[in-house]
C-alpha cells in the first residue's frame, strides 16, 4: 500500500504558472501525511491529482487503489436526506443500475454513528449547520471503505469534541494500514498526529520528510512567511 508522486507537474488550462511543479513524495501504508503551506500554494491540486480528478502534465503518480476523497468544498443542488447523501459513497462499489442493498445502508448508518451523528440520518442536508455537514461529508468518505483517504481541510468548522472524534478515526485507519493524506492549516494536529509532512508554497515543494526531521520553527517561518513562536494551548485529549 502506497501513494507515490514522482516529479509531478500540473498547470491549469489558460495559466502560465504551474499549480504544482516537480512534486515528489511517498506516503506509505499505515501513515498520516500532512500537506501544509499557505493558501493557494497547491495543496488542493495535489489531492485532486492523487484522486484522479486532474492528470499530471509530466511525471508519474502511483496510487495502489481507488482513494476516497473529501474536497474542500462542494455545491449541493438537492435536498437529500443525510442517509441518502452518505449512501452516495457506496456508488463505486455498485454495478451499473444496481441500487444500494440493506448492507450498504447499514454501513452508512455505522459511519454516521462512528462520528456521533446517527441522529441526523433523516434530516435534510440543506438544514444542517456547517459543522454537521462537514461530518456528513466525512461519513461519505468513510463509507467507501478505501484504504487511501484524501482529505482537504477535514477539521474545517468542527468543534473540539468532533475534532477529537475525527482524529480518533484517523488513528484507527492508520493502525489498520491505511494511508491518510490531508491538507490542513491546523499545525497542532500536524505536530501531534502526522507521521510525514509535505510543505508546498507557490506550487513548489519545500519540505518532505518525517515530522521529527522537518517540523521546526525555521521551516514553518520559511513556508508561511511569518514568525513562529511556541505557545501553550488547550487541545482535546485524544485516547
Amino acid at each position: 500500500m502506497e501513494l507515490v508522486f514522482d516529479k509531478v507537474t500540473y498547470t491549469y488550462p489558460h495559466r502560465k504558472q504551474s499549480a504544482v511543479n516537480n512534486i515528489s513524495f511517498t506516503c506509505p501504508g499505515g501513515s498520516i501525511c500532512a500537506l501544509i503551506g499557505p493558501n493557494g500554494g497547491g495543496k488542493s491540486t495535489v489531492l485532486q491529482l492523487a484522486c484522479g480528478i486532474l492528470k499530471p502534465d509530466t511525471g508519474k503518480l502511483l496510487c495502489s487503489e481507488k482513494p476516497a476523497y473529501l474536497p474542500q468544498q462542494e455545491r449541493i443542488a438537492y435536498s437529500f436526506s443525510v442517509l441518502e447523501y452518505v449512501l452516495f459513497g457506496r456508488a463505486p462499489s455498485l454495478k451499473l443500475f444496481e441500487t444500494p442493498a440493506p448492507s450498504d445502508e447499514a454501513r452508512a448508518v455505522q459511519c454516521l454513528n462512528e462520528l456521533g451523528i446517527e441522529h441526523l440520518s433523516y434530516k435534510r442536508i440543506t438544514e444542517l449547520s456547517g459543522g454537521e455537514l462537514q461530518l456528513v461529508r466525512i461519513a461519505r468518505v468513510l463509507v467507501q471503505d478505501s484504504s487511501i483517504l484524501l482529505l482537504d481541510e477535514p477539521t474545517d468548522m468542527l468543534d473540539p469534541a468532533h475534532i477529537a472524534t475525527l482524529i480518533t478515526m484517523l488513528k484507527r485507519e492508520k493502525q489498520q494500514g491505511s494511508i491518510v493524506l490531508m491538507a490542513t492549516h491546523d499545525l497542532f494536529i500536524v505536530q501531534d498526529y502526522a507521521d510525514y509532512i509535505i510543505g508546498i508554497k507557490s506550487g513548489i515543494q519545500f519540505l518532505c520528510n518525517a515530522k521529527a526531521q522537518c517540523f521546526t520553527a525555521s521551516n514553518l517561518e520559511m513556508l508561511f512567511d511569518v514568525s513562529m513562536m511556541p505557545r501553550e494551548i488547550f487541545i482535546p485529549t485524544i485516547p
